[in-house]
C-alpha cells in the first residue's frame, strides 16, 4: 500500500501543469511562470526552438518526451525541436514498454469516425513508432457490458504492460492486453458509483488501487485484479493542503500528484 507522500522540489516562482516518471526514475515536468510554459527533463529546462504553441502535457515515450497542448496534435521534444508525435489530438495517453494508448473525450468520440479520426475509437493503442494498430471500438462488440463504456476515465498501466482503467457510466473495471488484442472487464466487490471521483489508478503485481483526491487527503480502494476483491482502503494524507490535487499511477504501487507549487511523490509499501 502506499506508505508515503514525499514533496519533490519545485523552482520558485512556477506551477506545476502536468508530470510524468519514467521507471528510471526520470521526471518530465511542465510548468507555467512568467515566461509561459517551459518543459524540463529531469530537473533540466529544454529549450523549444521555434515552438509558439503552449504545452500542457507530456509523457515519457522510451528516452523522448511526448508534448501536446489542450485539444492539440502531439508533437516528440528532441533537441529543443519538436518532431511530429502520434497522429490524434488526445485527451490523455499512456505509455507502456511496446504500446501508446491515446484517449478522448466523448465528443471527440462523437465526432469522430475509426476511418480518418483515431478519436472514433474513444481509446487507440499505437506502436512506439506512432502507427496505429487498432481501437477499443474493435472490441468492444464481443462484450456483453460495451454498453456500460462511453469514454475513459482514469488509468494505469500494470507491471505486465496491459492498460488497467475504468469509464464513465461504467461500474467495472476493463483491463486491456493489446499485444493480444483482448478486453475483460472485472466486477469489484465494492463497485463504482461514479467513475468520475477516481482521479487516478495505481497497480500491483496482483492489485489495483483506485484513487479519490480532496484537498487534504488521498482515499484508495485496493482490490484483486482477477476477481474484484476488495483487499483493503488506505487514507494518505496530504502534508500541503491544495485546492485541487490531480494524480497519476506511474508504475507499479506509485503515483505522482501535484498542485499548484506543490509535487509529491507517493511510495507504495508491498501488502
Amino acid at each position: 500500500m502506499i506508505a508515503t507522500a514525499r514533496k519533490l522540489a519545485v523552482p520558485d516562482g512556477l506551477t506545476v501543469l502536468d508530470v510524468d516518471l519514467d521507471d528510471r526514475g526520470r521526471l518530465g515536468t511542465v510548468w507555467a511562470g512568467e515566461r509561459g510554459t517551459e518543459v524540463s527533463r529531469d530537473g533540466m529546462i529544454v529549450p523549444m526552438l521555434g515552438h509558439a504553441q503552449r504545452v500542457d502535457s507530456l509523457r515519457w515515450v522510451g528516452d523522448d518526451l511526448l508534448v501536446w497542448p489542450v485539444g492539440g496534435a502531439t508533437g516528440y521534444l528532441k533537441e529543443g525541436v519538436i518532431e511530429p508525435g502520434i497522429a490524434c489530438a488526445p485527451r490523455d495517453v499512456l505509455v507502456s514498454d511496446e504500446f501508446i494508448f491515446a484517449t478522448y473525450g466523448e465528443q471527440q468520440f462523437l465526432t469522430g469516425t475509426d476511418d480518418d479520426d483515431p478519436a472514433g475509437d474513444r481509446l487507440t493503442v499505437f506502436d512506439k513508432h506512432g502507427a496505429r494498430l487498432f481501437g477499443v471500438e474493435e472490441l468492444l462488440g464481443k462484450s456483453r457490458d460495451d454498453r456500460d463504456f462511453s469514454e475513459f476515465t482514469a488509468g494505469t498501466v500494470a507491471m505486465d504492460g496491459r492498460l488497467v482503467f475504468v469509464g464513465d457510466a461504467s461500474p467495472l473495471l476493463w483491463i486491456l492486453d493489446a499485444e493480444r488484442k483482448r478486453l475483460r472487464t472485472v466486477r469489484l466487490e465494492r463497485p463504482i458509483e461514479v467513475a468520475d471521483d477516481v482521479a487516478a489508478l495505481v497497480c500491483g503485481e496482483d492489485r489495483v488501487g483506485l484513487i479519490s483526491s480532496g484537498p487534504t487527503q488521498m482515499s484508495i480502494a485496493w482490490f484483486h485484479l482477477l476477481d474484484g476483491r476488495l483487499l483493503g482502503d488506505e487514507v494518505v494524507v496530504l502534508p500541503a493542503p491544495g485546492a485541487r490535487w490531480r494524480v497519476r499511477g506511474v508504475g507499479g504501487p506509485s503515483a505522482i500528484a501535484w498542485s499548484g507549487n506543490t509535487l509529491l511523490k507517493l511510495s507504495e509499501e508491498p501488502l
